[in-house]
């Protein structure tokens, strides 16, 4: 591997090429990243809630627009852009878990990534500012809200159209067909349907993942619409980073 200078690598192993990144010449090996002053910010909002398009947009200004990210070795990953990991830790909340869950459960703050991009983002962009524990609280509480109203639909709609899907519901092995009488199955559809309804109760005005209108929808709309918000795990940004940007939007 070829040195330029004291520490300081022509080409850092596990990045893009200096190359074709020019802001990779400030990279420090030793700290892993940029210098400081280097570094750029995170975009965030007003309430510094991060901005994860702006941040890979960011990140790929930053590099040749001919240069392809390496899309299978190493394999892709999730990245996380609420970082430092340890920021957000209990142990500096009087063991609270509402930043930790802002962090890790939040689908909108994690992003599936190239691993090279996912390296080169921590080396030149400097983590998001921490937002006060107000904003952490009703951001992860407008989440699970959203989350549970989602699962009370997804099951609603599986007991109105796939009762033999549901556990604990007997089906026979040879034909499928679900093994209750139409009066107990009819009873279950009405109590997954009622736990929709009392799911719907806890949507207050202004949740950021739940529009307004969506709670007087029927359970497969709701379902629908929530799956893109509460069914993934983290964003599917790879269409944004090799060129189909327009498949890359927000669902909240």
């Amino acid at each position: 591997m070829t040195f330029v200078g004291p520490l300081r690598y022509e080409h850092p192993p596990h990045l893009p090429p200096v190359s074709v990144a020019p802001i990779l010449q400030h990279y420090d090996p030793d700290l892993r990243r940029v210098e400081d002053g280097h570094r750029l910010e995170a975009p965030v909002d007003d309430r510094c809630v991060v901005d994860v398009f702006k941040t890979v947009e960011i990140a790929l200004s930053l590099v040749d627009s001919e240069y392809v990210w390496p899309r299978d070795e190493p394999e892709p990953d999730v990245h996380h852009f609420v970082w430092e990991r340890d920021w957000y830790h209990p142990r500096h909340f009087n063991g609270s878990s509402i930043p930790r869950d802002y962090r890790d459960s939040i689908s909108f703050h994690k992003g599936y990534l190239p691993r090279q991009l996912h390296d080169f983002m921590h080396a030149v962009i400097a983590p998001p500012p921490m937002p006060d524990f107000s904003v952490m609280e009703a951001r992860v509480r407008d989440y699970e809200i959203a989350t549970a109203l989602f699962e009370s639909a997804r099951g609603a709609v599986t007991a109105r159209r796939k009762p033999g899907k549901i556990a604990g519901v007997p089906v026979s092995l040879e034909t499928g067909e679900v093994l209750l009488d139409d009066e107990i199955l009819m009873q279950i559809m009405m109590n997954f349907e009622a736990y929709f309804e009392n799911s719907k109760a806890d949507v207050t005005i202004g949740n950021e993942f739940v529009d307004g209108d969506l709670i007087n929808r029927p359970p497969d709309v709701v379902a629908r619409h929530l799956g893109r918000v509460a069914g993934q795990k983290a964003l599917n940004l790879m269409p944004l980073v090799y060129g189909n940007r327009r498949k890359a939007r927000m669902a909240a």
